[in-house]
């Protein structure tokens, strides 16, 4: 028997029924694009295959795969979300940005990190409950995830005494749930070390070893917000990247020794990182040479790291909010020299250093007035007859920043869709700067616009014609500087906003790259 109904029934009104039927027809059902929460593993070694799941809410499928770089490449599996990644030996090392779209539109940027370490992925087998996997060789980045509420990841490692553990690992810094806690247990069970994170931090543990044999690294969950406990329970797992190193020999009791060198090694999940180091005894120490003042810029020079452990130190002036370049050749030039710019503060203080590469470049910007040293030295504290260099010095230029709210857009035919863009200058740069898109569909047009001397921000409008095709690409907003010459181009940036990482705290946290879907038509 059918339950009655208890609301009162009403009389169709066939006026209504027709009005219902019309905004239909002028507002056709859009529907959504897809949605991946996140990637596994969350990062892979160079020059390997691997096999990549992604989870979330996938839509449509098949999806098509996008990245940042072309050494990703990406081959759909069997099942949907099941993707083969190649990456190419030449890929860079560090964080990249994948998209997955479809017809309906596109997700949003998710990290995927190349590292340089041999890698292995987490079995997660109940055999290993309480013992913990074994890791054979070290250094080794390992890709694990918690399943459920309160588990803990527990990994068995030989250590011996003359040597110094490190464990880097990252979770927040690709936006998983994951605030972790480090700890590593000695073979008799007493705790050698755990990490002093806060829990909005991924943690690093670094710790002296004392006994020798079979260790354990325990990985837990610092802090567990309800936000958190929801997603562990509807299946979402808190994915990490672990990257195990030894470092030899053990960090010297008292601390920074007063004499340092400085050693910048490409670690695996992180930009640039300094190591410091006692240089050897026959380090000399040269007076530095003056470059002229900041008017005089730009320069060339030639020089030599020798004898082993000297570094070449040039002063220079600087002016608040200019921008800085300096390119060190020595790779190129067929020379043993591993150079590493530093610029330091007049306390000798590091203000930034280069990453590591044969013929690495350096772009600062100066916090305020005042002098300022650049040190161009051997990484590995080496040097010699034949350790050469050349050094270019750039012109200082204004520091320009322009920046959109959105990095996605979606159009149907006939439409158009508008945005801000805005732009950053000191006071001292007072130009007319061009604005426009580039990359578009070729059914799409995109109306520039112009920022005035005294003006911060300009709308760009993109238009779909009313017979536009379906299309999913990127594409950029360009801004020119003709002030100098050659004009200096500027791409705007769009902010990467995390679901549980802290403001600021992603391995990146903004993307030029912006996406444009034009959907299919009714």
């Amino acid at each position: 028997m059918a339950r009655p109904s208890l609301l009162p029934a009403f009389p169709r009104c066939p006026r209504l029924d027709l009005a219902l039927l019309l905004i239909a027809s002028v507002f056709p059902a859009v529907a959504q694009p897809p949605v991946v929460e996140h990637l596994f593993p969350a990062g892979g070694q160079r020059g390997t295959v691997l096999n990549v799941s992604i989870g979330g809410s996938l839509g449509t499928t098949p999806l098509r795969p996008w990245s940042d770089s072309p050494g990703l490449h990406f081959e759909a599996g069997e099942s949907p979300g099941q993707f083969r990644l190649a990456l190419a030996p030449t890929v860079p090392v560090g964080p990249h940005l994948v998209r997955f779209f479809n017809a309906e539109g596109c997700t949003a940027p998710r990290l995927f990190v190349v590292g340089e370490l041999p890698e292995t992925i987490e079995l997660g087998s109940p055999e290993f409950s309480g013992i913990g996997e074994e890791l054979r060789t070290l250094p080794v980045t390992v890709n694990g995830r918690l399943r459920q509420p309160g588990e803990v990841d527990t990994y068995r490692l030989r250590l011996e005494p003359s040597q110094t553990f490190r464990a880097e690992l990252t979770a927040l810094g690709f936006d998983s749930p994951l605030a972790a806690r480090l700890t590593l247990l000695a073979p008799d069970g007493t705790s050698v070390g755990e990490s002093t994170n806060a829990p909005a931090q991924d943690p690093v543990l670094v710790t002296a070893i004392h006994q020798a044999g079979v260790h354990r690294l325990r990985v837990e969950s610092a802090a567990r917000s309800p936000a958190t406990a929801r997603l562990e329970s509807a299946g979402e797992a808190s994915i990490y990247r672990l990257a195990c190193t030894l470092v030899s020999p053990p960090p010297a009791p008292g601390g920074t020794p007063e004499a340092t060198g400085f050693e910048i090694p490409g670690l695996p999940d992180t930009g640039t990182s300094v190591v410091v180091r006692p240089p050897p005894e026959a380090a000399e120490r040269l007076h530095p040479e003056m470059l002229s003042p900041t008017a005089a810029l730009p320069g060339m020079f030639t020089g030599f790291i020798s004898p082993t452990g000297d570094e070449d130190r040039f002063g220079f002036l600087a002016t608040r909010e200019e921008v800085y370049r300096f390119a060190a050749r020595a790779g190129s030039l067929e020379s043993p020299l591993a150079p590493v710019l530093r610029v330091l503060d007049g306390a000798g203080n590091i203000l930034a250093a280069s990453a590591p590469s044969p013929d690495p470049t350096l772009e600062w910007v100066a916090p305020a007035d005042g002098a300022y040293t650049l040190v161009i030295a051997d990484a590995r504290g080496e040097g010699g007859p034949d350790f050469r260099y050349e050094l270019e010095t750039f012109a200082p230029e204004p520091r320009l920043l322009a920046e959109v709210d959105e990095h996605t857009f979606r159009l149907r035919p006939g439409e158009s869709v508008s945005f801000e863009v805005r732009l950053q200058r000191p006071e001292t740069h007072r130009g007319v700067v061009t604005v426009m898109a580039t990359g578009l569909p070729g059914d799409v047009t995109g109306a520039g616009g112009v920022i005035a001397p005294d003006g911060a921000t300009v709308r760009l409008h993109l238009t779909a014609a009313p017979n536009a095709r379906p299309s999913n690409q990127p594409f950029r907003v360009v801004l020119v500087d003709p002030a100098v010459v050659p004009p200096r181009v500027l791409i705007a940036q769009a902010p990467l906003r995390g679901r549980f990482a802290p403001p600021g705290t992603l391995l990146r946290n903004e993307t030029d790259a912006l996406w444009l879907t034009v959907l299919p038509r009714p």
